[in-house]
């Protein structure tokens, strides 16, 4: 970034034949010494090789598109991550202009990344990042083509699905194991198992988020100082289950009251994500009662869709619990479903 800011100010300044032939052989004394910023003396003298205002070398393209949507920190450092591994698989560790990115380096990186035996999740999702980064700059008039447009993995790339939900009888032994212990690791599990929460919006829960809304005890899901919500349809309010009231969450939440966090146990990193740390504690002990490795925290959230589903909760109600968006025009108006209704709902999830 440094080196693309040096080589627009040497551009912007008009220098003459002499100016120029001067700087450069300036310049190349320097690199020769072995100055500290001869990477980017290089990329000046260079000049005619690095990209123009429109068309940025990828890592200015990347910077760009995070300065605009000011993604979350955990997303910003995933992404820069998986811009510095195309460049080293696709691009031979060069900084290619965005225009000289082309379809068939996208497919060499996918190639790449199977040859690794990356899961088929973990390749969409790199993929992903660079469509939405190349469309960023179709957009913005940098790129002409998005050249990860329709570059896309076979999710059974390794013949199987790499998340699972839960049988029916692993979620009972869960519930049963977890209910012996105290705090989130007790009651993360069963929150999980009764609204199909992300484990980040319920182990970043504050204890202002349990209220009563229409006279029904809910959970709200929301930005704060804790977590990050994953997306706009994220926000939203799940009634809690009338067994979650039973088994004494309530009283939980009162005695953590002076924290303002229901699990002030579970940390948060330094990319403000909530609950990883907890989840590899998860991983360890659900393994001893579930043993296959494609059923993890996130399991729980496929199982509530699978229990709604088959007590017949129609999708919109599903969605609205769960926070998946929905590209119908009218869902888009309204304020959505009533407490009492969304209740309901979650009372159909039984084990």
């Amino acid at each position: 970034m440094a080196a693309y800011r040096a080589v627009q100010s040497v551009q912007a300044s008009n220098l003459d034949e002499h100016q120029d032939q001067a700087l450069d052989s300036y310049l190349t004394s320097r690199m020769e010494e072995g100055h500290p910023d001869s990477e980017t003396y290089r990329a000046i003298v260079n000049r005619s090789r690095v990209g123009s205002e429109d068309n940025p070398p990828l890592s200015i393209l990347f910077a760009r598109w995070e300065r605009e949507t000011k993604p979350t920190p955990k997303t910003a450092f995933e992404w820069r991550k998986i811009r510095e591994r195309f460049t080293a698989l696709a691009l031979g560790g060069a900084d290619f202009t965005a225009r000289q990115i082309e379809r068939a380096h996208v497919v060499t990186y996918k190639d790449a990344l199977l040859s690794m035996d990356r899961s088929p999740a973990t390749i969409s999702k790199a993929l992903a990042a660079l469509k939405s980064v190349f469309a960023f700059g179709v957009n913005n008039g940098l790129v002409a083509v998005n050249p990860a447009a329709g570059v896309r993995v076979s999710r059974r790339a390794k013949g199987e699905r790499t998340r699972l939900p839960y049988a029916l009888e692993e979620a009972r032994a869960l519930l049963e194991a977890s209910s012996k212990l105290a705090g989130a690791n007790r009651w993360l599990p069963w929150l999980a198992a009764h609204t199909g929460a992300r484990r980040s919006e319920l182990a970043g829960l504050k204890t202002g988020d349990v209220q009563q809304i229409e006279g029904t005890w809910c959970l709200v899901i929301e930005d704060s100082n804790v977590r990050r919500i994953k997306t706009a349809s994220s926000r939203r309010m799940i009634p809690l289950a009338p067994v979650l009231i039973e088994a004494g969450f309530l009283q939980h939440v009162e005695a953590t009251k002076a924290s303002g966090r229901v699990f002030p146990e579970v940390a948060t990193d330094a990319l403000g994500t909530c609950g990883a740390a907890w989840t590899k504690w998860y991983g360890r002990w659900s393994r001893t009662i579930v043993s296959d490795r494609r059923k993890v925290f996130h399991s729980w959230r496929h199982l509530v869709e699978d229990r709604l589903r088959d007590a017949g909760v129609p999708e919109d109600q599903r969605d609205a619990l769960l926070g998946h968006s929905s590209s119908r025009m009218g869902r888009r108006y309204g304020a959505g479903f009533s407490t009492p209704v969304l209740l309901e709902a979650v009372k159909k999830i039984r084990y």
